[in-house]
């Protein structure tokens, strides 16, 4: 129904100034309506409003900003025209950073409702002070919002910062969260910024060039789409109309399914790979074990064999000084609370102690059980039978010679034919010689080596007699 009121005009003065007077009680009336008091608002659903409902706020401007004291019952009404604001912007956003709805005031109106703001937890309002041409003078922010439908949520005061030609700076406590195909990155927000930009890759060493870019308004943001299984690197930048910071801390994080267990990480961190001990040393083992699901895992969850000695013991780090002779693999398997497990294995050499007396230690009948030589040092060995084979080691610092000199002694049968050889520990020949059948005694052959390393000097014999010894003297230069 439209009503019409026709009023009589009388040009008269008196007539003038009441109608002047009805004019003002309008405006203000308007005024008193949309805003409430001072306050302005509008609603940005008026279509429905039925999911909707109201957030009321005043400003707190800097302590540095001119003031009204004089003119205005607010305590801290400022001087627009002297602090340069003209609007004041307010923009909500839900949890995941989506823009819901916004609203602008007046700078002059320095507290006031927003109408028609969706419903829910986890809002979050950013409030600019912006100048006559738009540019942004002042940030201020609240998080953590509740709106209820049909209901006025009290916010008290939105404490405003000058941030007119800065920069936001680098985000801070970037954290990325595994999901089903999907991850969650976290950041802690950034004074000035008015959005964020995160930028991803498969790659490691993201950066803003070489990342594909995702802008939002808020932390956290879900990224969606994603394989399980592949590892994906993030770094998050802080952006308003000055400029874009520098990208934070980089992140990374595997996607996995609902329900799936990743299996644990086992990392040896002492003794290193490859390394040699003698007979009776004490060896200090070191290690780690990591899952996704249980964290660090400690105590049995860590088990340590020897391909040898079987398991030689348990936990994070212990010391083992009776490995046997010869060359172990030393496993780390670790196991989950889910029964999940993951291993590390090095290779350890034990090797018998140097002999002292100058001959042979028994049993030194194949590489892991050599008897050590000292350079120079003659050593007496005798060979049982034609399968016997005595086994001797001797190891370099780097590129070397090594002379092997070989006596045998004078035997009442011909026949008897030594073969001596020298090997890498790959078993590769490196020399080899035939000695000493009959009255031929002595034998010396060299091999060059090109790096550090435990070369083998085997000795056996076609024809030996069990009384028959010969002498070894190995040489490095």
């Amino acid at each position: 129904m439209r009503i019409t009121m026709r009023i009589p005009f009388i040009f008269n003065r008196k007539n003038i100034a009441l109608s002047l007077f009805c004019i003002l009680c309008c405006i203000l009336l308007t005024l008193a309506i949309s805003g409430c008091g001072e306050d302005y608002s509008s609603s940005h659903d008026e279509n429905d409003l039925s999911n909707t409902g109201s957030y009321a706020c005043s400003i707190k401007w800097p302590e540095d900003v001119p003031t009204l004291e004089s003119k205005s019952a607010l305590p801290r009404a400022i001087d627009c025209d002297a602090a340069g604001v003209a609007t004041v912007a307010f923009a909500f956003y839900d949890g995941s950073g989506n823009y819901l709805t916004g609203d602008e005031w007046s700078c002059s109106l320095h507290q006031g409702t927003v109408n028609g703001i969706p419903t829910g937890t986890g809002r979050r309002l950013v409030v600019t002070g912006k100048d006559a041409s738009g540019a942004m003078l002042y940030w201020g922010e609240e998080t953590g919002i509740t709106i209820v439908v049909g209901q006025t949520t009290q916010g008290g005061e939105i404490e405003m910062e000058y941030v007119y030609g800065i920069v936001p700076s680098t985000p801070t406590n970037v954290t990325a969260t595994a999901g089903n195909e999907q991850v969650t990155i976290s950041w802690d927000t950034v004074t000035g910024a008015t959005s964020y930009n995160i930028y991803w890759s498969t790659e490691q060493g993201v950066t803003k060039e070489t990342g594909t870019k995702i802008s939002t308004f808020s932390s956290p943001y879900t990224h969606t789409g994603l394989t399980n299984g592949t590892t994906y690197y993030y770094v998050v930048t802080a952006e308003n109309s000055y400029g874009e910071s520098d990208e934070s801390t980089e992140v990374s994080v595997t996607p996995i399914a609902i329900g799936t267990n990743t299996s644990p990480t086992a990392t040896i961190t002492s003794p290193s790979d490859g390394s040699t001990y003698t007979e009776g040393d004490t060896i200090t083992f070191t290690g780690t074990g990591e899952d996704a699901e249980d964290g660090t895992l400690t105590g049995d969850s860590l088990v340590w064999t020897s391909n040898i000695d079987g398991q030689i013991g348990t936990g994070e780090s212990f010391t083992y000084n009776t490995l046997s002779l010869g060359i172990h693999t030393i496993a780390l398997t670790v196991t989950d609370s889910d029964g999940a497990t993951g291993s590390d294995s090095i290779t350890v050499t034990v090797r018998k102690t140097p002999s002292t007396l100058g001959f042979e230690i028994e049993p030194n009948d194949d590489r892991n059980h050599a008897d050590i030589l000292v350079s120079d040092s003659p050593i007496i060995g005798q060979l049982s039978s034609d399968s016997d084979e005595d086994w001797f080691s001797i190891s370099t610092s780097g590129a070397a010679l090594i002379t092997a000199h070989f006596y045998a002694e004078e035997s009442f049968y011909s026949w008897d034919d030594w073969s001596i050889s020298i090997e890498d520990a790959s078993g590769n020949v490196l020399a080899q010689t035939d000695c000493c059948a009959g009255t031929d005694q002595e034998a010396e052959f060299y091999a060059a080596v090109t790096e550090a390393g435990t070369y083998y000097i085997i000795v056996t014999a076609d024809y030996p007699y069990s009384g028959d010894n010969y002498t070894l003297t190995v040489s490095i230069s």
